[in-house]
Order: structure tokens, then C-alpha cells, then sequence
């Protein structure tokens, strides 16, 4: 392409900074941005032909992409003009004389604000209270990962061979077992919660861990990241509360335990439940004042010191005698 083409023609639309991005470096030696058409003109004439045959194959291809942008606009409007003419056809149609109101109800009749519920309406909230309050709802799992108890809805099950990572961050090397630790094909999980043989190997996991294997990192509580502190003692396993409380040096919460005593013709004190059954209730306490309250004492805790993180409700229709009490509660 030669010189004596019109060099508008060959620029095109072509905007200053899209000409010195399709002229390789150094060919224009002043800086273009800050001259006049007419003076940027004089440049590129007396440029290459191949140079010149590249800003117009550049010119070219924006024309391109600018007819095909037209193209979809008109296409969008032609569209919106059908779907709009559809409407109105589909309104102009509609015989509201003969509309039942009572089967199609404006979500947004604000003639209805602060009217009673219907029948309908009040058994959908029962039934969703009932779904959110079940015991499929509220059941509890472990983490074999990281051995969290958290709500099922917090994790999911998932087969071990699926999930990625899992080996990379989770292996741990024979020398660097603990002894009483057992693994599943060289991975630190939680003993007793994986199911199933390999390849269908499934268990529960949480979000979180998911989340971390995931993003190729390791869990941060996960058992494989030296968390792992070996099984519970059967001495501590066997305690009960009272005693776990007595032997615990933080108290992070507060138990309040709801008995029901049986109601009979004539009480007596069997009929008192003998363990801590019930509703329990958990308080965040202030752990600051009850580490300064044991502060120097010995394990286990004086027995007083149950009164302030246990507390007991009795729920029935007569008052219990309180020389009962003496009898009931033993630790």
C-alpha cells in the first residue's frame, strides 16, 4: 500500500493511543498524543507500506467489531420491542371483570397490611417451626478432620477420595505417628467416624475444613496440624458433670438443669429423678471472675464452688419438702 492512498482512509477511526499501540516502538519518534490530526497525518505518511498496511488492517478490524456491537443493539431493541408488544397483547386480553381475586393475590395489596393470617398461612409457619425444630434440624455430628461438634447443617458427608487436597495436607509419616493414633491409608482422622471401605469411604467434614482442602491450605484445627492430643482417659471419660466441674480449672459456662418430679397421689422422694436429665440451659459466664474466684487452690475445686457455675430447677405443680433435697443431690 502506498503512499499516494488517502492516509485517512487508511487510519480510519483509529484513535491516537490505538495507532502508537499497533506501530512498534520507536517508529514514531515525537510523542503523538500531544500533536494535531493534521501533523499525526504527515507521520504516518511517511511510514513503511508494511507499517501501513498494519494500521489498516487495525482500522479494519474495529469497523468489524463496531458493525457487529450495531448489529446486537438493533438485535436487543427488536427483542424488547416483541416482548413489549406481547405484554400489552397479553393485558389487553385479560377480562378483570371476570378475575378472581381470592385465588390470585397481589403479593404487594397493601389493602391486606396488618390483616390476620389465613389457615394456609398459619400451617406454613407451624410447619416450618416444626422442620427448624427437629431433631434432623438440631442433630449434632463430629468433624473428622478437625473432631468439631458442630450442627449438621454446618458440614456434609462426603466421599474421602473426592475431596481434593485431602492427602497432601492430612498424610502424615509413620515415624511421626503418635502412638496410640490411628490412621486411615496414612491419613490422621477421627477413629470410629469414617464409614465405609475405599473407594466408597465417606464421613462427615464441616465447611471450614472443606473450605481450607479446597483452597489447597491445611485445615487449621485439623488433627494432622499437631492437634492431635491423643484419646480421652477412661477416669475422665466416666465422670460425670458435677465431677468434670470439680476437676476443671476454666468454667466457660454455667448449667442450669430443669427436673420434672413425678406427680403421683403421694410424693416421696424416689420419684425424684436421680441424674441430670432435662432441659439444660448454657450462660456465658465472666471466666476472668471465676479464675481469680480459684486462683491457688488445688484440684479438685471445693465443693462450694459448684453452687456458682450449676444451678437446678424443679418444674411441678407442689412444692418439694427441702429436707429432700439432702438426699437428692450427692457428689
Amino acid at each position: 500500500m502506498g503512499h499516494d492512498n488517502n492516509t485517512r482512509e487508511i487510519v480510519g477511526d483509529l484513535t491516537k493511543a490505538e495507532l502508537v499501540a499497533v506501530v512498534p516502538g520507536n517508529m514514531f519518534r515525537t510523542n503523538i498524543q500531544k500533536q494535531a490530526w493534521s501533523q499525526v497525518m504527515d507521520t504516518v505518511c511517511k511510514l513503511p507500506d508494511h507499517i501501513l498496511d498494519m494500521i489498516h488492517q487495525a482500522a479494519e478490524r474495529k469497523d468489524e467489531e463496531h458493525e457487529k456491537e450495531r448489529k446486537k443493539k438493533a438485535e436487543r431493541k427488536r427483542i424488547a420491542s416483541r416482548l413489549q408488544r406481547e405484554a400489552q397483547k397479553s393485558v389487553d386480553e385479560v377480562d378483570f371483570e371476570q378475575y378472581d381475586h381470592d385465588a390470585h393475590v397481589d403479593e404487594h395489596d397493601y389493602s391486606k397490611y396488618l390483616g390476620l393470617p389465613s389457615e394456609q398461612e398459619i400451617k406454613k409457619c407451624f410447619q416450618a417451626y416444626i422442620s427448624g425444630t427437629s431433631n434432623g434440624a438440631l442433630a449434632m455430628l463430629i468433624c473428622i478432620v478437625c473432631t468439631w461438634e458442630l450442627m449438621k447443617s454446618e458440614g456434609d458427608m462426603h466421599h474421602l477420595c473426592r475431596i481434593p487436597n485431602i492427602r497432601q495436607w492430612l498424610s502424615v509419616s509413620m515415624d511421626m505417628v503418635p502412638a496410640a493414633a490411628m490412621l486411615w491409608e496414612g491419613l490422621l482422622l477421627l477413629e470410629g467416624h469414617v464409614k465405609g471401605e475405599a473407594p466408597d469411604t465417606t464421613g462427615w467434614i464441616c465447611s471450614e475444613c472443606c473450605r481450607s482442602l479446597e483452597a489447597d491450605t491445611m485445615p487449621k484445627f485439623a488433627l494432622a496440624n499437631n492437634m492431635w492430643i491423643g484419646p480421652i482417659p477412661h477416669e475422665l471419660v466416666v465422670l460425670t458433670l458435677p465431677k468434670e466441674l470439680l476437676l476443671s480449672r476454666h468454667f466457660p459456662r454455667c448449667y442450669i438443669f430443669k427436673l420434672y418430679p413425678k406427680d403421683s397421689r403421694h410424693i416421696n422422694p424416689s420419684h425424684l429423678q436421680q441424674g441430670m436429665a432435662g432441659n439444660v440451659t448454657l450462660y456465658d459466664m465472666n471466666t476472668n471472675d471465676v479464675m481469680k474466684m480459684v486462683e491457688g487452690q488445688f484440684l479438685p475445686q471445693p465443693v462450694a464452688s459448684l453452687a456458682s457455675v450449676l444451678a437446678i430447677t424443679y418444674v411441678g405443680t407442689r412444692n418439694l419438702p427441702k429436707d429432700w433435697l439432702k438426699s437428692t443431690f450427692r457428689v
